[in-house]
């Protein structure tokens, strides 16, 4: 803003994932199940980080009465996925986001967009032994 003193574009592309499963009760002591603190990172980043990141550029965008906010969310979040149910709740609340802000911030000139890409199978990203 200093330099431009505008703010035309965000992109929220920042987003973690853990592959991990509710329950899993073959493997010993819960090792693929995910845990709080996984848990609270994933929100941490892929919720709350989008959210007040968008807070902080919308201040700026609603001044200038223009700007476009992109939320990178995921299959996931539209459809659910075995092994990352955390993920694709804070992708579902992306998208949430996305339609409600698309709506709040509309008035003001500013567009808000969401993406949700697939997955690449080559990442392993569909099985928790991923991390490993």
């Amino acid at each position: 803003i200093q330099r431009w003193s505008r703010i035309d574009g965000l992109v929220n592309n920042a987003g973690v994932n853990f592959p991990r499963l509710l329950v899993d009760e073959k493997a010993p002591a819960g090792r693929y199940e995910l845990n709080e603190a996984a848990f609270e990172k994933m929100v941490n980043i892929n919720q709350k980080g989008v959210f007040f990141m968008s807070q902080a550029v919308a201040r700026q965008m609603v001044k200038q009465r223009a700007g476009v906010i992109v939320n990178v969310s995921s299959e996931s979040g539209l459809e659910g996925s075995e092994g990352q149910s955390c993920y694709a709740a804070t992708k579902a609340a992306l998208n949430s986001f996305t339609r409600s802000w698309s709506k709040e911030l509309g008035k003001y000139g500013i567009r808000v967009v969401g993406v949700a890409p697939g997955i690449l199978e080559k990442t392993g990203l569909r099985t928790p032994e991923y991390e490993e």
